[in-house]
């Protein structure tokens, strides 16, 4: 993540889903005067953040709707929206919250998974929309690179030739 962070100057967050919600566990500071805040400890709705997407992209598509109605900001049409956000970052690996958690605000998510491919984490950059915004092409490919290094080796390889 500090590689990440370095590389993006802009706040990387890693979060896992708990409760319904997306919990920050680790973030790291790009130093920048203006950034967004580090949420470690806090959660936040899964549709309100790119992390939430990034978490939900192998839930089957009732499980989503069924979690982002339960959210009590939540709407039909928000869910509706947020479920064909999902269809689409499937397709590019990414997900992408443009301005929904803060107005000023650009998240850019991806899942983190293990050995067997399963999503066990979420990674992303976030920051003001003004600088990441004509970025995120460049951000997505560190972002993928990053998620890839975090991958858990398949324990059995791991066992074998040690």
């Amino acid at each position: 993540m500090s590689k990440l962070t370095d590389n993006v100057r802009e706040r990387t967050h890693l979060t896992v889903l708990s409760d319904g919600e997306v919990l920050t566990v680790r973030s790291e500071s790009s130093w920048r005067s203006i950034e967004a805040q580090g949420w470690v400890g806090r959660t936040v709705s899964v549709s309100r953040s790119s992390s939430g997407m990034a978490l939900l992209l192998d839930h089957e598509d009732e499980q989503i709707l069924e979690i982002v109605r339960a959210d009590p900001q939540g709407s039909r049409k928000q869910a509706a929206a947020f479920q064909e956000g999902i269809k689409l970052s499937r397709q590019r690996q990414y997900t992408l919250a443009n301005r929904i958690f803060d107005p000023e605000i650009i998240g850019i998510g991806t899942p983190v998974r293990d050995f067997s491919g399963r999503i066990i984490a979420a990674l992303n950059i976030s920051g003001p929309a003004l600088r990441i915004e004509k970025h995120i092409p460049l951000f997505v490919t560190h972002l993928l690179a990053a998620a890839a290094s975090l991958r858990h080796p398949d324990p059995t390889t791991t066992m074998a030739s040690g």
